[in-house]
């Protein structure tokens, strides 16, 4: 069941827009997005807002740099932030949370994203086992290293990188820097989090591990299932 937002919209005053509009012209789907208009910027650039610091033990410093990022400082394993927003805005399918994040250093994962599945979570690792492994975690009880949505990719240093993750009735989507990176149907699957303290980013969350890492565009838009696929 898909949460309304529209009592949230109207009373914020939100405009139509879409923080990656250079993304809008790669496909129909992703024009249908901006056309159906509900967004919700969820980091302003200026202060934590909804976003809260979460005590996983031994976690690092959250702020917001003089650049206007979210910064997760390096911690002794996970630091993370929660979204501490009226849960009732948060849809459970048919949206997108887009991001863009970037690594300063550190030797493991810089962007650990919790976010809804239905009446689940899941998390989009970038980065992760040692720096390189992208994938989601955890489908039927397979983490992001071990399941069909595991694969490797270099990420640069002070590099900033757009990520998206599209969630449907039927399918998870994610791309970054505009590229695929899996496409997952749903169907009869079990899509959970890996055990753990990743559990403390739920409904919403970001994470890293071992990791200077920091976070900026943070938005999350509504879509029609007719439109997702």
């Amino acid at each position: 069941m898909v949460r309304s937002f529209n009592l949230l919209f109207a009373l914020a005053g939100f405009s139509v827009g879409f923080g990656f509009a250079e993304e809008s012209h790669q496909s129909a789907p992703d024009a249908a997005l901006v056309a159906k208009g509900d967004f919700m910027t969820l980091f302003d650039g200026e202060n934590l807002g909804d976003w809260e610091s979460i005590e996983f033990g031994g976690e690092g410093d959250v702020h917001v740099s003089f650049d206007g990022a979210l910064t997760l400082e390096n911690g002794a394993r996970l630091t993370g932030v929660v979204w501490k927003g009226d849960i009732d805005t948060l849809p459970q399918s048919n949206y997108e949370i887009t991001l863009e994040a970037k690594k300063h250093y550190g030797d493991d994962f810089f962007c650990g994203l919790t976010f809804p599945v239905g009446e689940s979570f899941a998390t989009l690792i970038c980065g992760g086992w040692g720096g390189g492994v992208v994938g989601l975690s955890s489908i039927d009880r397979k983490d992001a290293s071990l399941n069909e949505t595991s694969q490797d990719r270099s990420f640069e240093l002070e590099q900033w990188y757009a990520i998206r993750i599209r969630v449907t009735d039927e399918k998870l989507s994610a791309w970054i820097d505009g590229e695929p990176v899996f496409e997952v149907d749903t169907t009869g699957k079990e899509i959970s989090l890996r055990p753990g303290q990743i559990e403390l980013c739920t409904p919403l969350g970001l994470a890293n591990y071992r990791t200077r890492s920091a976070f900026r565009n943070i938005k999350l838009q509504r879509i029609d299932q007719q439109h997702a696929d």
